[in-house]
Protein backbone atom coordinates (compact mmCIF):
# COMPACT_ATOMS: atom_id res chain seq x y z
CA UNK A 1 0.00 0.00 0.00
CA UNK A 2 2.47 2.00 0.93
CA UNK A 3 4.58 2.03 -2.78
CA UNK A 4 1.21 2.44 -3.95
CA UNK A 5 0.82 6.26 -1.92
CA UNK A 6 4.71 6.79 -3.15
CA UNK A 7 4.08 6.50 -7.15
CA UNK A 8 0.73 8.49 -6.16
CA UNK A 9 2.22 11.23 -4.61
CA UNK A 10 5.67 11.23 -6.85
CA UNK A 11 2.64 12.08 -9.75
CA UNK A 12 0.96 14.80 -8.24
CA UNK A 13 4.35 16.40 -7.75
CA UNK A 14 5.06 16.06 -11.45
CA UNK A 15 1.55 17.19 -11.89
CA UNK A 16 3.21 20.88 -10.95
CA UNK A 17 0.17 23.60 -10.39
CA UNK A 18 -2.75 21.25 -10.68
CA UNK A 19 -4.96 22.17 -8.82
CA UNK A 20 -9.44 21.91 -8.74
CA UNK A 21 -9.87 25.10 -8.32
CA UNK A 22 -7.51 26.36 -10.94
CA UNK A 23 -9.13 28.84 -13.12
CA UNK A 24 -11.88 29.42 -10.37
CA UNK A 25 -10.67 33.13 -10.35
CA UNK A 26 -11.74 33.48 -14.06
CA UNK A 27 -15.47 32.30 -13.54
CA UNK A 28 -17.64 35.71 -12.73
CA UNK A 29 -19.69 35.76 -9.53
CA UNK A 30 -22.75 35.38 -11.83
CA UNK A 31 -21.66 31.87 -12.65
CA UNK A 32 -20.99 30.53 -9.44
CA UNK A 33 -24.17 32.20 -7.92
CA UNK A 34 -26.46 30.12 -10.17
CA UNK A 35 -28.54 27.92 -8.58
CA UNK A 36 -27.39 24.32 -8.85
CA UNK A 37 -30.85 23.43 -10.53
CA UNK A 38 -30.53 25.06 -13.27
CA UNK A 39 -29.80 22.58 -16.44
CA UNK A 40 -30.83 24.97 -19.20
CA UNK A 41 -30.81 28.06 -20.33
CA UNK A 42 -31.65 29.72 -23.96
CA UNK A 43 -31.96 33.47 -24.54
CA UNK A 44 -33.44 35.12 -27.79
CA UNK A 45 -35.90 37.52 -29.02
CA UNK A 46 -35.72 41.34 -28.56
CA UNK A 47 -38.78 42.96 -26.26
CA UNK A 48 -39.33 46.42 -25.65
CA UNK A 49 -42.26 48.32 -23.25
CA UNK A 50 -42.06 51.66 -23.13
CA UNK A 51 -38.38 53.10 -22.13
CA UNK A 52 -37.21 49.38 -21.15
CA UNK A 53 -36.06 46.81 -23.46
CA UNK A 54 -34.25 43.58 -23.07
CA UNK A 55 -33.99 39.51 -24.27
CA UNK A 56 -36.32 36.85 -23.58
CA UNK A 57 -35.13 33.94 -21.14
CA UNK A 58 -36.22 30.19 -21.31
CA UNK A 59 -34.63 28.73 -18.32
CA UNK A 60 -35.06 24.83 -17.37
CA UNK A 61 -34.91 23.84 -13.72
CA UNK A 62 -34.26 19.92 -12.63
CA UNK A 63 -35.35 18.23 -10.11
CA UNK A 64 -35.71 14.33 -8.28
CA UNK A 65 -32.76 11.52 -8.76
CA UNK A 66 -34.75 8.82 -9.21
CA UNK A 67 -37.81 10.37 -11.42
CA UNK A 68 -35.71 13.35 -12.36
CA UNK A 69 -38.58 15.95 -13.70
CA UNK A 70 -37.78 19.33 -15.11
CA UNK A 71 -39.87 22.75 -14.82
CA UNK A 72 -39.64 25.58 -17.22
CA UNK A 73 -39.30 29.54 -16.53
CA UNK A 74 -39.58 32.56 -19.19
CA UNK A 75 -37.62 35.43 -18.18
CA UNK A 76 -37.80 39.24 -19.48
CA UNK A 77 -34.05 40.82 -19.07
CA UNK A 78 -33.73 44.24 -19.13
CA UNK A 79 -30.44 45.86 -20.38
CA UNK A 80 -29.10 49.00 -19.40
CA UNK A 81 -27.42 50.51 -22.17
CA UNK A 82 -25.68 53.04 -19.70
CA UNK A 83 -23.36 50.09 -17.90
CA UNK A 84 -24.42 47.58 -19.82
CA UNK A 85 -25.70 45.24 -17.13
CA UNK A 86 -28.72 43.16 -17.13
CA UNK A 87 -31.73 42.82 -14.60
CA UNK A 88 -34.61 40.88 -14.18
CA UNK A 89 -37.82 42.57 -15.68
CA UNK A 90 -40.21 40.02 -14.79
CA UNK A 91 -40.40 35.83 -14.16
CA UNK A 92 -43.13 33.79 -15.20
CA UNK A 93 -43.71 29.62 -14.45
CA UNK A 94 -44.90 27.75 -17.59
CA UNK A 95 -47.38 26.30 -15.48
CA UNK A 96 -49.02 24.58 -18.28
CA UNK A 97 -46.46 22.37 -18.53
CA UNK A 98 -45.31 22.67 -14.83
CA UNK A 99 -48.17 21.44 -13.34
CA UNK A 100 -49.19 18.68 -15.46
CA UNK A 101 -46.04 17.40 -16.48
CA UNK A 102 -44.95 16.50 -12.47
CA UNK A 103 -42.83 13.49 -13.00
CA UNK A 104 -40.26 12.16 -15.17
CA UNK A 105 -40.06 14.60 -18.17
CA UNK A 106 -37.19 16.28 -19.26
CA UNK A 107 -37.33 19.68 -21.21
CA UNK A 108 -35.61 20.81 -24.12
CA UNK A 109 -35.75 24.42 -25.56
CA UNK A 110 -34.72 25.50 -29.06
CA UNK A 111 -35.03 29.36 -29.82
CA UNK A 112 -36.54 29.87 -33.27
CA UNK A 113 -33.75 31.44 -35.65
CA UNK A 114 -36.92 33.73 -37.70
CA UNK A 115 -38.03 35.54 -34.57
CA UNK A 116 -39.35 38.79 -35.95
CA UNK A 117 -38.35 41.59 -34.27
CA UNK A 118 -40.20 42.13 -30.59
CA UNK A 119 -41.80 38.71 -30.65
CA UNK A 120 -40.47 35.37 -29.42
CA UNK A 121 -40.66 32.03 -30.65
CA UNK A 122 -39.36 29.09 -28.85
CA UNK A 123 -39.67 25.21 -29.57
CA UNK A 124 -40.65 23.65 -26.65
CA UNK A 125 -40.24 19.49 -26.45
CA UNK A 126 -41.46 17.73 -23.51
CA UNK A 127 -39.98 14.24 -23.30
CA UNK A 128 -41.42 11.45 -20.77
CA UNK A 129 -38.42 9.83 -19.33
CA UNK A 130 -40.31 6.18 -19.10
CA UNK A 131 -42.72 5.73 -22.14
CA UNK A 132 -40.11 8.12 -24.54
CA UNK A 133 -43.14 9.63 -25.61
CA UNK A 134 -42.68 13.39 -26.39
CA UNK A 135 -44.98 16.24 -26.80
CA UNK A 136 -44.09 19.97 -28.47
CA UNK A 137 -45.24 23.09 -27.89
CA UNK A 138 -44.20 26.59 -29.28
CA UNK A 139 -43.68 29.36 -27.29
CA UNK A 140 -44.24 32.67 -28.19
CA UNK A 141 -44.21 36.39 -26.43
CA UNK A 142 -44.41 39.43 -27.78
CA UNK A 143 -42.90 42.20 -25.45
CA UNK A 144 -45.74 42.23 -22.61
CA UNK A 145 -43.94 41.66 -19.65
CA UNK A 146 -45.19 38.13 -17.71
CA UNK A 147 -46.74 37.71 -20.91
CA UNK A 148 -46.62 34.56 -23.33
CA UNK A 149 -48.84 32.23 -25.21
CA UNK A 150 -48.24 28.41 -25.53
CA UNK A 151 -49.31 26.52 -28.75
CA UNK A 152 -49.17 22.33 -28.13
CA UNK A 153 -47.52 21.45 -32.05
CA UNK A 154 -48.24 17.47 -31.11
Amino acid sequence: MKRHLTAVTVVLACAGSFSPLAGQETVPGSVTALAADIVGVEAGGYWSNGSTEGFYRAVVTSAGVEHVNNSLYLQWVSVNLDDASYAIAASVSIDEINVSHTQGYLIDVARDKETEIGTLRMKITVHRSRSGDTTTYQLTADGQLGKYKLAKVN
